[in-house]
């Protein structure tokens, strides 16, 4: 605020001629070191709990598919039990609705009981939920729930770049010094807790030639075309409002899961598999059916959970799908199945989430593929821009009256 202001805006260049200049807010210093603090403290907590819900959740899922107790990385996918495996998800969020007052906790028992939601939304609702304790100013609560959401994605990732444009891009502009500072804090604290490898790892790629990056793009009409599908379909079934929705949910979630295992849980191992190009046909089709079709479910009756990891997964599916064919039609043009699963995980997420950027930046910064930032720019653009205008066509259809108004 005044005191960052201070230092980084007075006696220095313009950008540009007669570019404006940020204006000194009218605060205490004491008052801007208090909330500075109360934001360092903040960030580090809530980064640290995104690695602990992340811990929870993979705890739970190895005691109650595997029997067994341990916080290593799992997926339900490898499970062998029988029809049971129905009821796992089902006390699951069971045991989350009477927890529905702590939504951190009640999406990891989701998560970690295999409905196929991602962890990052327990650990931004957990920094958004310490954010509320304490007192301030409505200005300052505003920016603790901010810096916590901040933290709290980037504590669960490792991307701290890719938290500050998430804030920025979907939510405000405001406040960029403080978020940022929490940022990377959260993303610290995952460094110490978890390592420096980034969150998933790729093989080495090399930069695509235009050819290429013309048809990466061309993945961009599927996304939108993807996205705009599942927002619909989220939307229509919001309108089952009974509060034992999400328990039906659970029940198809289980269903789903005993058929094809490897639709459970949250996606982050699959999601792996797939950018190392180690996957088979048959994950690749029940990720674009089934769990399209769960997820779809998940979220219209509000089940709490992230709808990151999830998009990201379906699109992954969706960009080695869509390669196949693009590789069938165009057999000169050679295309990476590692290279065409990020673009399609990130397009789907720029689609579906409209946030182009942060789709972008999260995709290199969780893989640290630099090769990547290309195709996945113009993949990104292209779902963006389809899935923009089927919705807003489809808006346009349902309200005639105010289109023609206007």
């Amino acid at each position: 605020m005044k005191l960052i202001g201070y230092f980084s805006h007075r006696n220095s260049l313009p950008v540009f001629a007669d570019a404006p200049t940020l204006q000194h807010m009218d605060e205490r210093l004491d008052r801007t070191v208090f909330v500075l603090l109360r934001t360092i403290l903040l960030a580090a907590v809530s980064g640290a709990a995104a690695v602990v819900i992340l811990w929870m959740i993979r705890l739970l899922s190895n005691l109650v598919y595997y029997g067994n107790w341990s916080v290593d990385a799992v997926s339900p996918m490898f499970h062998d039990l029988n029809a049971t495996v129905i009821l796992i998800p089902v006390a699951g969020a069971l045991c989350a609705w009477f927890l529905r007052a702590w939504p951190p906790l009640a999406a990891a028992l989701n998560i970690g009981s295999g409905i196929p939601l991602g962890p990052e939304g327990a650990a931004m609702a957990f920094g958004r939920m310490v954010a509320q304790w304490g007192k301030g100013t409505a200005a300052e609560q505003e920016l603790f729930m901010l810096a916590g959401i901040s933290a709290g994605f980037a504590g669960l990732f490792g991307t701290p770049l890719a938290a500050m444009v998430l804030i920025f891009e979907l939510l405000t502009l405001r406040k960029a010094s403080f978020i940022a500072l929490a940022a990377v804090i959260g993303a610290g604290m995952h460094f110490m807790m978890l390592g420096m490898a980034p969150f998933w790892q790729m093989p080495a790629l090399s930069f695509p030639g235009w050819d290429a990056m013309g048809l990466y793009s061309l993945e961009g009409i599927a996304a939108g075309l993807t996205a705009a599908l599942l927002i619909v379909a989220v939307k229509a079934v919001q309108r089952l409002t009974a509060w034992w929705w999400p328990l039906v949910s659970a029940a198809v979630t289980g269903l789903a899961g005993w058929y094809a295992p490897d639709i459970l849980g949250n996606g982050i191992e699959q999601i792996g598999m797939i950018l190392k190009g180690s996957v088979l046909l048959l994950l690749l089709i029940h990720l674009l059916t089934l769990k399209l079709f769960v997820v779809s479910f998940s979220l219209g009756t509000r089940t709490q959970g992230g709808t990151l990891l999830p998009l990201f997964s379906i699109g992954a599916s969706l960009g080695i799908m869509t390669a196949l064919g693009l590789q069938w039609a165009f057999p000169a043009t050679q295309l990476h199945p590692s290279m065409a699963a990020l673009a399609g995980m990130a397009a789907l997420f720029a689609g579906a989430s409209r946030g182009w950027l942060t789709a972008i930046v999260f995709a290199v910064e969780c893989t640290r593929e630099p090769n990547a930032i290309i195709p996945s720019a113009l993949a990104c653009t292209m779902a963006y821009v389809v899935a923009g205008l089927l919705l807003k066509k489809r808006t346009a259809s349902d309200h005639p009256t105010q289109t023609s108004a206007r």
